[in-house]
């Protein structure tokens, strides 16, 4: 398989997981969602809404609903210029919130619906898929495409971060269980990799440790690069992620559309470039721990990604959900000043 290419060529590419903007209330901000989805679309291959880098988990259940409805709205608009998926995250803290979220994203059309079975307390996964989804899509006539979400920060359980590959392997039978999204190391990567062998031949499996890339599709040459590359193959089992997830690419869509295409392509020299530019981007949300000298950095990358669009006029407002970790008005300031001298040294491509 080619690296990087979707074995269903139905997808795969950069998709850029959105932040929720929100006003000064807590509400979704409407016009700022429908303008931050229309200055992304065309760098991205799809627009997922309603994860963790837009605050599923923080939002009320009103709030997630006007999400998903908003984003499919617009992702109708947006299809009149350019074909752009919206994806819909459809997970809640409960079972039944998250069918009747799942009920509405199939009322609505979406693209697709994204499920974060481990974050939802008390789910029995295998039986969620085939019976409560399966009978919701069978009672409709009709299903959508559904990715699995892998994320051990979400997790309710913390002695089960990560989804059995069993389980995995059971749902990917129904039709519309089109891949996972797995943001975790390499080595769960590759567990997700090797498992795969047995999961139907167009599973995709997509980064959300999106800087791995660039590794990952690093092309290896002399006999320290034979031995990495052998290392990976172990490691990946000789299959590559159709795509990656990134949520900086809120803030720098365009650095990470080249620098999917540069490891699509082992452009060595491009990857180096742009993996040194997103690597010191994801630094910028990283502060010291305050009133703890030599303490543990504290990184409130959400509150950057909203702040930096509000300085580059995108959305009107850095305000984030209850319980996401908020700017100090000091902090705001240097998060500005950083991003100014980023955009400085790596914003021409």
């Amino acid at each position: 398989m080619t690296p990087g290419q979707s074995p269903s060529g139905s997808s795969g590419g950069l998709c850029i997981p959105l932040v929720t903007p929100l006003d000064a209330d807590g509400r979704v901000a409407e016009e700022d969602l429908r303008a931050l989805m229309r200055h992304l679309a065309p760098h991205a291959a799809m627009l997922f809404l309603c994860g963790t880098t837009g605050e599923w988990n923080r939002i009320g259940p009103e709030e997630r609903r006007r999400v998903i409805a908003l984003g499919v709205d617009e992702g109708r608009k947006l299809r009149q210029h350019q074909s752009v998926p919206v994806w819909v995250g459809v997970t809640a803290p409960t079972r039944e919130e998250t069918l009747a979220n799942a009920a509405l994203a199939l009322e609505l059309s979406a693209d697709a619906m994204v499920i974060a079975p481990l974050a939802v307390a008390g789910l029995e996964m295998v039986r969620f898929f085939q019976r409560d989804l399966a009978g919701l899509f069978e009672s409709k006539g009709k299903s959508l495409p559904v990715y699995l979400y892998d994320n051990a920060d979400i997790a309710v359980d913390p002695d089960v971060p990560h989804m059995h590959t069993r389980d995995v392997k059971a749902v990917s039978r129904l039709e519309w269980v089109k891949g996972v999204k797995v943001t975790a190391g390499l080595s769960v990567l590759g567990n997700y990799t090797k498992a795969a062998e047995n999961f139907r031949d167009d599973f995709e499996i997509f980064a959300g440790n999106p800087l791995a890339a660039f590794d990952i599709f690093r092309p290896r040459r002399g006999f320290l690069g034979t031995i990495q590359e052998h290392w990976r193959q172990y490691l990946l089992h000789d299959r590559f992620p159709v795509g990656v997830v990134a949520g900086t690419a809120n803030l720098a869509p365009a650095h990470w559309k080249k620098g999917w295409a540069a490891c699509r392509a082992g452009d060595v020299e491009r990857m180096d470039f742009l993996r040194t530019a997103l690597e010191a981007l994801s630094k910028l949300s990283v502060f010291d721990a305050p009133g703890v000298p030599g303490g543990q950095d504290v990184k409130k990358s959400i509150a950057c990604l909203k702040e930096g669009l509000r300085r580059d006029g995108v959305i009107r407002s850095g305000a984030v959900a209850p319980g996401t970790k908020n700017l100090t008005p000091e902090e705001a300031a240097a998060f500005g000043e950083r991003f100014a001298a980023w955009k400085k040294t790596y914003g021409s491509l």
